[in-house]
């Protein structure tokens, strides 16, 4: 049975221990040779939270949700954390977090009427706000070695694959995305940003581990200029990515230096579960 646990880890900076999601598919407890594949989910900026008992906020998007709320059964392991506060405004208010029925999935969500607007690619030549520093402030590379250790500490005990590691998120964390890719390109076998821009002089360590990268972007996004989008993947290019291009296409398996398989941090281990929840 598929399963999303809380597990506890003490902070690299000395905090006080955050919670985080695991799930676990469909045939983990019984395909015992296995191992699976592992997606590290980076939510966006209004899913902060103290990683304790507003970790539950975290379910709004993203894969867990698919698998816990929705019911959805996906084949592979799934690491969601949440991301401090930091100095931002809290909500006074927020509404509830997003709760499992026992009564089965609930109906999707009502989608926002369709804008008829038309996506015309605006460029102002003005830099992004977070042009200086490469990434959004208070964001997720301030976590970064957690996210490493969750990513390590999954490998070892829930028999994830180490060639199968992927990175995605939206908003915040699709800057997060990028942010993991261009200084972990080695630990990942792809990775798809959401809404998110990287730091265009940072392009290198992608291309030099030839890292397949798949860029979404919403064309009529108000928060995240397309343009910032798409200086990015331009960026990606100039620095000599050999496949930029505006269509998906099937990637091979990419295999990884066999010296990061089993590579982990000493400084940080993880609580054991704290609680689990069955799906």
């Amino acid at each position: 049975e598929r399963a999303a646990q809380h597990l506890g880890m003490h902070p690299a900076d000395g905090g006080e221990e955050r919670n985080y999601f695991l799930y676990v598919p469909t045939g983990f407890y019984t395909e015992t040779g296995r191992e699976w594949p592992v997606m590290l989910f980076l939510h966006g900026n209004g899913q902060r939270g103290n990683a304790q008992d507003e970790l539950d906020y975290t379910l709004m998007h993203g894969p867990v949700r698919e698998a816990w709320i929705q019911g959805r059964d996906l084949p592979f392991l799934v690491i969601q954390p949440q991301l401090p506060w930091y100095n931002r405004r809290q909500p006074s208010t927020r509404p509830p977090a997003p709760q499992r029925s026992t009564d089965g999935p609930p109906p999707e969500r009502s989608r926002y009427e369709r804008s008829t607007d038309p996506m015309v690619r605006k460029e102002t030549g003005e830099a992004p706000r977070w042009a200086e520093r490469g990434t959004l402030d208070e964001g997720w590379d301030l976590i970064e070695k957690d996210l490493l250790t969750m990513i390590y500490e999954t490998l070892a005990d829930f028999r994830g694959d180490a060639d199968r590691v992927y990175c995605t998120g939206l908003g915040y964390g699709g800057f997060g995305t990028w942010h993991m890719a261009q200084n972990y390109p080695d630990r990942f076998a792809a990775v798809g940003p959401v809404c998110g821009a990287g730091d265009p002089r940072k392009m290198q360590p992608i291309v030099e581990a030839k890292l397949p990268i798949w860029i979404h972007q919403g064309g009529r996004d108000p928060v995240v200029p397309v343009e910032h989008v798409l200086a990015s993947a331009r960026a990606l290019e100039a620095a000599g990515h050999p496949e930029v291009r505006d269509r998906p296409r099937r990637l091979e398996p990419r295999r990884l230096d066999p010296r990061l398989r089993r590579r982990r941090p000493l400084q940080l281990v993880p609580e054991k579960p704290s609680k689990q929840l069955a799906c």
